[in-house]
């Protein structure tokens, strides 16, 4: 009895030791993991290897420190609404027609991915953060370098600036590019109106000029447009008294665009709205079949648009009523809307709109470019889920912070 409570002494004492050793090690690999999959848009070879980089690196360390700020994160209104949105449209799967196990089980998988993404943030942002904030500069910096290096590499070989530029990295279209260099566009304006060093200011400059560049020749109307009014927004906001010299200043640099390349503008014309009005009436009708529940989550969308096949409708919010029906759509309606009144609040209260201006983006090109969000980690991810996992962080710790002894 003795030697059998003794081994179980020297096992306690060693798991104890283990899951210490664990606790000390996992917080910084996750910081450079996190890191690294932030910025590997830009830098792995294809969106399978980002996808597989963040399920071995990411979700597998974040699964040893989950507990606590899932727990914690669990009482904001926006991940309460996340988590019923997810789960609805997870539910739907079991009314598509025809059911498949295997695509559920991958729907499964990503939002259990999603989830995580949300919790990670907002523990590494908790434990770390002006070292969080300092990563996100990190990230912002070599994201304008990709945007340099897309845009040298691309006119190297193509007609300048007639030519419509690729990006480097893992996403398949430019429109893509677009969405996460829209993103990083407003973390660097954000951190411009907070500088305080000449150098720092010239470099984010430099920064927000790269990423307009590249969403300029990359013709990405809807992203461009999305991203004007988010600046001009973000600029208001947070420059003070001083917010009229930057207006200026993003007017000018758009206007010297347009004077540089005006056959963007052409091109931008003549193209009109291509085939997304003919393909969301396809959508419309086929919502029509299904209107309150929606055709199911790994239902296959299909029709025929100018002799051609789509299976997309370029339309976040056409995707989640053709799937989710009315009630998915309301549900989703109802995540925007509680995230862009809590973001509201954060912007009022710590005078952080950087988060509400990339809502205002994100909601701009999910009405034509962006599709079904519970997705691989593309930019689905840096345009939606990522702007709420900052929401949900910054508020999260604002308000332990403001309850007695927090």
């Amino acid at each position: 009895m003795f030697a059998r409570q003794s081994s179980w002494s020297v096992f306690s004492g060693i798991s104890t030791a283990f899951f210490q050793r664990v606790n000390k090690f996992i917080p910084g690999l996750l910081f450079v993991t996190y890191a690294i999959f932030t910025t590997g848009y830009f830098f792995f070879p294809d969106y399978n290897d980002h996808y597989r980089f963040y399920a071995k690196a990411v979700f597998l360390p974040a699964l040893f420190v989950l507990l606590a700020p899932a727990r914690e994160i669990m009482k904001h209104p926006v991940f309460k609404l996340t988590l019923a949105y997810l789960i609805y449209m997870l539910a739907s799967a079991l009314w598509s027609d025809p059911f498949r196990l295997y695509e559920f089980g991958q729907k499964l998988t990503l939002s259990a991915y999603i989830l995580t993404f949300i919790a990670v943030t907002h523990f590494l942002n908790d434990r770390y953060k002006a070292g969080f904030d300092r990563m996100l500069k990190f990230a912002v910096l070599v994201a304008a370098i990709a945007a340099v290096i897309s845009l040298v590499v691309w006119y190297r070989d193509h007609a300048f600036p007639s030519a419509r530029v690729s990006g480097i990295g893992t996403l398949t279209n430019v429109n893509e590019f677009a969405n996460v260099y829209g993103v990083f566009a407003l973390l660097a304006t954000g951190y411009l109106l907070k500088a305080s060093s000449l150098r720092e200011k010239a470099l984010y400059v430099l920064a927000v000029v790269a990423f307009l560049c590249f969403i300029w020749f990359g013709q990405s109307r809807s992203a461009f447009a999305a991203l004007f009014a988010a600046l001009l927004f973000l600029v208001f906001f947070m420059a003070g008294q001083e917010r009229i010299k930057p207006i200026v200043w993003l007017i000018a640099c758009v206007g010297v665009l347009a004077i540089f390349s005006p056959e963007h503008i052409e091109h931008a014309w003549q193209r009109g709205a291509s085939l997304r009005l003919p393909i969301w009436e396809r959508v419309i009708a086929q919502v029509a079949e299904a209107p309150v529940f929606g055709h199911g989550l790994v239902s296959e969308m299909h029709f025929l648009v100018s002799g051609h096949d789509f299976g997309i409708p370029h339309n976040t919010f056409l995707s989640v009523l053709w799937q989710g029906g009315v009630i998915g759509l309301a549900l989703f309606l109802l995540l925007i809307a509680s995230a862009f009144r809590q973001a509201w609040r954060l912007g009022k209260e710590q005078g952080r709109f950087v988060v509400f201006s990339i809502l205002i983006f994100s909601t701009g090109v999910m009405l034509t470019a962006v599709d079904d969000v519970i997705t691989r980690p593309r930019e689905e991810w840096m345009v939606f889920w990522f702007p709420l996992a900052l929401l949900i962080s910054y508020q999260t710790i604002i308000a332990r912070g403001s309850r007695p002894g927090g």
